[in-house]
């Protein structure tokens, strides 16, 4: 059996099998690669009405996805993707076309991707997931000198080839017309795959600077990919939620620490929120701000703090960075910390918005701060002129930036204007050639047309001498009709009185077919009352035998019983006797008796 025949429940959760499916139209025509044994085609061809076809290289597999399939190219032949049998044979063009976990098995996805797009109708789409060999299972792995295959999964042992988004995305700019529409993803933190790892494995220092990395969660990418798309890339991407900020407040500096502190998980490249403090009446003097536990250059954009709805008044007290000017926090250390003074001691919410400029403090930028730090001579006026010089350089630099890629949108816009000129022009070429080739042909049967209308003409002549020989006929003729109308219309009438004693006929025989079946029902009727006397008959005869039976048994208890009755009265009457014997001598015995 094979280790992809799983079922497919849309119902079970988020699944990239799932998000294509939300991007398919019910009633569309799909070209599905690598269907695998067809549990999303059962599900596109019988709950959404699809008609789907599939290329499949596994012939059991293949087999059984067939069924569900308008159109099979199944087998080492023409389901081998790569050998492209299957682009012979498929005649017509498709709404969307599938490669759901299918490109990294293939040795040339690019060149699958390019042969594919012929069969794409101009407003489909090819839908595609991938595995991202960038997740930070992976990662951790390297980092440990493992690299294991596995029988599923980002390592399954028949992956061919690995994409990160970034490789993916450059191979798709490598085709002509094709573009990415959208980008979306599932989702699978580090712990909780088939890798069986976690950040712990890692020094400190990997471990924080790996999971602040944007998109090692992605388990599985997402493309939307259609023809001459030329508006920007919708990115449904969701931000690694690994770093944390966390707020320090308290009466005395000495007593920040982890009893009066609050935690916040966050995510992308700006923090902004609103921080509410439950215990509101304890004196608050200070309060520090770790934005992240990591080097780090960050700008504080805003930090407000309230009581009761009130800003209230605090300045930046303290800060263990490399670097601070303005808004500016440079920090070489891993634990990265910002205190401020509040005035009035009370505090029941903090408003901070920061942002991460770069995690990557560069040799340069360490050596900046040294002699910085080291550099007594360095004035504030030198600093501020510094942020000064900075901002207006990186101002310029937006500036510029922004013309550049207006610019590269002007170009990039000439550039598709161009490609349709010069494709405008190849087809006019082309149809100049195809009209040419028409004219001639064209002359060709206008000479030909031209001797054939002299024919025509000549023809026409003697055709109007017969038509005048045939109206003379036809005037004949027309007597003729008159005669045989007026015969006919004796017919008719004929006819009709024919049609009239047959309807009366008919209705006769139908009242004599009504007779008949009421005869037959009574019929039935008395076949089923002699078959009940037959039966009834049989009964009695059978009851009269038994009776004969036992009349016979009678007679002969009654001739036993008489022979006893005989026996008995014949014993009877010989004692009846001898009683009477004994009553006759009674007397005389008894004279005999007194005698004595």
């Amino acid at each position: 059996m094979s280790k992809y025949n799983f079922d497919f429940d849309p119902t079970l959760g988020e699944n990239s099998l799932t998000k294509l499916i939300d991007r398919i139209e019910p009633n569309s025509t799909v070209l599905e690669f690598g269907p695998a044994h067809g549990r999303l085609t059962k599900y596109l061809s019988e709950q959404m009405n699809c008609e789907v076809t599939i290329v499949e290289i596994d012939d059991e597999a293949g087999n059984e996805a067939s069924t569900f399939a308008k159109e099979s190219f199944v087998g080492e032949d023409v389901g081998n993707i790569e050998n492209y049998k299957w682009a012979t044979l498929i005649d017509n063009k498709f709404d969307y076309i599938l490669f759901a976990d299918v490109l990294e098995h293939l040795y040339y996805p690019q060149k699958v991707l390019e042969k594919a797009k012929e069969f794409l109708k101009d407003t489909g789409a090819i839908l595609v997931s991938i595995p991202n060999i960038s997740h930070h299972s992976v990662i951790i792995d390297l980092i440990q000198d493992k690299f294991e295959y596995r029988e599923i999964g980002l390592l399954d042992n028949t992956h061919i080839r690995f994409f990160t988004k970034q490789s993916f995305v450059s191979m798709i700019d490598k085709i002509p017309d094709l573009k990415i529409s959208e980008i979306d993803a599932t989702y699978c933190q580090v712990g909780n795959n088939e890798f069986g790892n976690s950040y712990s494995d890692l020094n400190c220092h990997l471990q924080t600077g790996l999971q602040l990395l944007e998109e090692g969660h992605v388990y599985q990418y997402i493309f939307d990919i259609r023809k001459n798309y030329d508006t920007d890339i919708v990115d449904n991407l969701k931000p690694n939620s690994n770093k944390q900020l966390t707020v320090y407040f308290a009466d005395d500096i000495e007593n920040l620490d982890e009893k009066n502190s609050i935690y916040i998980k966050w995510a992308g490249k700006t923090f902004s929120q609103a921080i509410d403090i439950e215990d509101s009446e304890q004196n608050i003097h200070f309060i520090r701000i770790d934005p992240i536990e990591t080097v780090g250059v960050f700008k504080v954009n805003d930090i407000k703090i309230y009581y009761k709805n009130e800003q209230v008044a605090s300045i930046l007290y303290a800060t263990n960075a490399s670097l601070n000017i303005g808004e500016l926090f440079v920090f070489d250390n891993t634990d990265p910390q910002i205190i401020y003074q509040i005035s009035s001691g009370k505090v029941d919410k903090v408003e901070i918005v920061l942002e991460i400029l770069d995690l990557n403090i560069s040799h340069m930028t360490k050596r900046v701060c040294e002699f910085i730090q080291n550099n007594g001579t360095v004035s504030k006026l030198e600093l501020q002129l510094k942020d000064n010089h900075i901002n207006n350089l990186n101002e310029h630099i937006e500036n510029l930036e922004s013309v550049r890629e207006q610019q590269q949108e002007q170009i990039n816009t000439l550039n598709n204007e161009l490609q349709l000129k010069d494709n405008h022009v190849t087809n006019l070429d082309e149809h100049i050639a195809n009209l040419e080739s028409v004219r001639e042909q064209q002359q060709e049967q206008i000479n030909t047309l031209n001797n054939e209308m002299q024919l025509k003409d000549n023809h026409v002549t003697n055709l109007d001498e017969h038509i005048a020989n045939l109206e003379s006929v036809r005037e004949q003729q027309n007597e003729q009709i008159n005669t045989l109308n007026n015969e006919l219309q004796l017919k008719d009438n004929h006819v009709s009185n024919l049609d009239e004693h047959i309807e009366n006929l008919e209705s006769v025989r139908e009242q004599q077919q009504e007779q008949i079946n009421t005869l037959n029902n009574e019929l039935q009727l008395k076949d089923n009352h002699v078959a009940n006397l037959d039966e009834h008959i049989a009964n009695l005869e059978s009851a009269r035998e038994q009776q004969q039976e036992q009349i016979q048994n009678l007679e002969i208890n009654l001739v036993q019983q008489q022979d006893l009755y005989d026996k008995d009265t014949k014993a009877l009457q010989e004692q009846i006797f001898k009683l009477t014997q004994f009553l006759h001598e009674l007397p005389k015995n008894r004279k005999k008796i007194g005698g004595k």
